[in-house]
């Protein structure tokens, strides 16, 4: 029997959706790097708030990402929800930087 999987953003149960995560992207020369399964909406939330450069230069890490305010507040929501809700993120306010 294949252990639970728990969400290392939120601490749920992970249930489908779910997907892999770089912590390092892809295009920042991630490939072959470590990923963590996490749920979609949480993967999805943190590509809404972060670039992919700023996930590269200060964002590497399950801690980094789960010390920003406005994950804290998203992680507050999303443990209130079931493992199997998903929404799409919208795309924050403040113009991304590439």
């Amino acid at each position: 029997m294949e252990a639970e999987k728990t969400c290392p953003i939120c601490s749920r149960e992970i249930a489908q959706p779910a997907s892999l995560h770089h912590l390092l992207p892809i295009c920042k020369g991630g490939a072959g790097t470590p990923t963590v399964l996490l749920h979609q909406v949480c993967h999805s939330k943190i590509h809404s708030l972060f670039s992919e450069k700023e996930l590269a230069r200060n964002f590497n890490t399950i801690e980094k990402i789960l010390a920003n305010e406005d994950m804290q507040q998203f992680v507050r929501f999303i443990r209130k929800q079931p493992p199997t809700y998903y929404d799409k993120n919208k795309r924050a306010k403040r113009k991304r930087k590439r």
